[in-house]
């Protein structure tokens, strides 16, 4: 620069005295040494003993007034004078509960009989309904009877074989219902005694079941009647006991309750509205299910099938019983297959009846009765077509060995192998060849007229019962009769 050399020394020391008007020490040039000794030192000399003494005094004060307040409750207490007649509405209070829980424990064990009581009353209703059902049932049941014969009552019982176990249904009633005594039956001319003795039969199983309802409710009815006994009992004496006081407590508290019972009701009654919408689907579901299983038939087919009266056949004790070696012997059937159909038709019959007992309603019973019927009925009829067909056929096979017989003893006195029986078709005559030769398929034989006089060569056709011949030649002109000769080509005696 120009000028630097116009900077002379008094205007920097100008410049020092008016920015740095204090002497500048540098923090660096010494170090600050710190002593533990010197600071404890320090502050022993700052502590005060009045702090002390006032946490002394403080505390002291408090364990004063303490002991001070424990003397002065002690003395009140001494002095405290205490009236027995202040418990009496607490002991009022305890005995009205007891009452209170008494008369609760009595209506609910009242509660509880009157529940066995329905209960038993339900079962012996059912089981009245069941009655009168299946005694209906069994008065509809006919004998079969010739046309000039009147119709009468069944003599065979449809419960022969089974005892209900469903549950029966009688009618409902307020007291303890008992089962209803069977009606009288009217014996007209010609009644069938077996009849009165099924409708007999099915009162007494019944009467029998509705004695074990009441035995099995009547115990536990009586049980319930003497706990309701000493219940009553008891809430009376301790009702004499307490007396009038407790009567006024109560009355007191008797608003309370009132108040109470107010609300209680209210909420008795929104449950009583839900549980009875509750019922009424439930019953709707169970008349529901009811008609699925036990419909009522709208055919006017079924309902013509179902208005008839069921007529009651009874099958024999065993089927086809006495013409089992016929059918053998005719090769017709074996004897697996004759005890395979017997046992087919006692499974079918032990089904039926099974299904009879259980309690159905609407069309069901009636169908079921029917079903019955027509099948004994169909069975029956079998038996007898087979029975009357086997007869027959003894008597034929009788003729047919009476025949048989005079062709064995014409071939013998003859001394021919045969006889011609049929000979109308050329083509299937039927031969009648002496058993004592064996013959054999497409064997040959000559048919004469007289013993010199041969008309036709055939060839034998053997079956299992017979033996048919085909005209191989013939003599013109000449047709094959009835008892013409047979001599075989080729004779082989049986063994």
């Amino acid at each position: 620069m120009g000028n630097e050399k116009q900077v002379n020394k008094s205007l920097i020391e100008r410049s020092k005295s008016e920015f740095l008007p204090a002497e500048f020490l540098d923090p660096d040039s010494r170090v600050v040494s710190y002593s533990l000794e010197e600071e404890y030192a320090k502050t022993q000399q700052n502590r005060s003993i009045r702090l002390y003494l006032a946490i002394i005094v403080f505390f002291a004060a408090i364990v004063t007034a303490s002991v001070i307040w424990v003397v002065i409750l002690q003395k009140q207490g001494e002095n405290l004078e205490v009236d027995i007649s202040d418990f009496k509405d607490i002991k009022a209070l305890d005995v009205i509960n007891q009452i209170k829980e008494l008369e609760t424990r009595l209506n609910k064990l009242r509660f509880e009989l009157e529940e066995l009581v329905m209960k038993q009353n339900d079962e012996l209703s059912r089981l009245n309904r069941e009655l009168r059902s299946q005694r209906e049932a069994l008065l509809s049941v006919e004998e079969e009877k010739s046309p000039t014969e009147s119709i009468e009552p069944t003599e065979e019982s449809i419960f022969d074989d089974t005892v209900s176990e469903s549950p029966a249904e009688t009618t409902e009633s307020t007291e303890m219902t008992e089962v209803a005594e069977p009606e009288p039956t009217t014996s007209g001319d010609g009644e069938s005694v077996a009849a009165k003795d099924d409708l007999v039969a099915v009162d007494s199983r019944f009467r029998g079941r509705s004695s074990s309802i009441r035995n099995s409710y009547s115990s536990r009815i009586e049980a319930k009647e003497r706990e309701i006994k000493l219940v009553e009992q008891e809430l009376e004496e301790l009702k004499k006991r307490t007396g009038s006081d407790v009567e006024t407590a109560g009355a007191v508290l008797g608003e309370k309750d009132e108040l109470y019972s107010l609300q209680m009701n209210k909420v008795r009654m929104e449950y009583e509205e839900r549980i009875e919408e509750i019922n009424r689907k439930h019953q709707e579901e169970l008349d529901e299910l009811l008609m699925r299983y036990n419909p009522i038939f709208r055919e006017k087919k079924l309902q013509a099938i179902i208005a008839r009266r069921i007529i009651k056949s009874r099958l024999p004790s065993e089927l086809l019983a006495g013409i089992e070696k016929d059918l053998i012997q005719e090769r017709v059937v074996t004897m697996n297959q004759i005890n395979e159909i017997r046992r087919g038709v006692s499974g079918e019959i032990g089904l039926l009846n099974r299904l009879q007992s259980v309690p159905y309603s609407n069309s069901v019973p009636r169908s079921l009765l029917h079903i019955e019927s027509f099948s004994k009925r169909s069975i029956q009829s079998y038996d007898k077509i087979i029975a009357e067909m086997v007869s027959r056929v003894r008597r034929k096979n009788a003729m047919i060995s009476a025949y048989n017989y005079a062709f064995v003893s014409k071939t013998k006195r003859d001394g021919e192998n045969g006889f011609v029986l049929d000979g109308r078709n050329p083509d299937r005559i039927i031969l009648y060849i002496d058993d004592i030769y064996e013959i054999r398929d497409g064997d040959t034989a000559f048919v004469f007229r007289s013993d010199e006089s041969q008309i036709a060569t055939i060839s034998i056709q053997k079956s299992s019962d017979l033996h048919y011949g085909r005209v191989v030649t013939a003599t013109a002109g000449v047709s094959i009769r009835s008892f013409d000769k047979i001599m075989l080509k080729v004779i082989r005696e049986r063994e």
